[in-house]
């Protein structure tokens, strides 16, 4: 729950969120809870969106 960014990758790449663990990291006197996210292999595949990699033609072309 403390990382957002964490859980936005997780749910891009087909992980639902199942639950909250609550407190369940201590950092200090701090406690923090924790989203955990699961996908099951019959889940259906999270659609995939290709990136372009910046000189992988000039690499290639060695």
């Amino acid at each position: 729950m403390n990382n957002p960014a964490s859980c936005r990758v997780a749910t891009a790449a087909g992980f639902a969120a199942e639950g909250i663990e609550r407190a369940k990291l201590r950092y200090g006197s701090d406690r923090y809870d924790v989203e955990t996210h699961a996908r099951l292999s019959t889940d259906p595949r999270p659609p995939v969106e290709l990136v372009p990699i910046v000189g992988a033609a000039v690499r290639a072309g060695r």
